[in-house]
């Protein structure tokens, strides 16, 4: 047997299975239905978010919920700049293994935000939601264009 790490992600991404019924309620919200796995579109919003807030938290209990092969290459290749980004080592893409967890961790903090954003008292209606998201993901492009401070290594 290899001790070879491999660039593969593991079959599955995971989810914290505290924090799953989150995704799932989510799941059923106009803007995620309509996507091809609303459950992927949800884990890279979640992802993005946790990263943009630089916070991690590491799953307690794994529920694996995103097969891997639903994984285009643009957004593997999201998933490996961020691991880059967070461990300032191109190698990194050789770990499937620990892009993946970079990934999840991300996201396990990311999804809370995400939920909240959605089910705030304060916003009431779907489209209320996206414009709010929309709003916040245009802010974090801007700041990262306006930056020169942002590298990957």
């Amino acid at each position: 047997m290899s001790n070879k790490k491999s660039s593969d992600l593991p079959r599955d991404l995971h989810v914290d299975e505290d924090k799953h019924g989150m995704f799932k309620e989510l799941e059923e919200e106009e803007m995620f239905k309509k996507t091809y796995a609303p459950m992927k579109t949800i884990f890279l919003y979640a992802m993005a978010i946790g990263w943009y807030s630089k916070q991690r938290i590491p799953l307690k209990k794994k529920k694996a919920s995103i097969p891997s092969s639903s994984i285009s290459e643009k957004e593997r290749w999201l998933l490996n700049a961020i691991a880059v980004a967070e461990t300032r080592d191109i190698d990194i893409i050789r770990d499937g293994e620990e892009v993946a967890k970079i990934a999840e961790e991300y996201a396990n903090y990311g999804i809370d935000i995400l939920y909240n954003m959605r089910y705030d008292n304060k916003i009431r209606k779907q489209s209320e939601f996206y414009q709010v998201l929309d709003l916040d993901i245009s802010r974090v492009i801007k700041s990262y264009k306006s930056t020169s401070d942002f590298t990957l290594l």
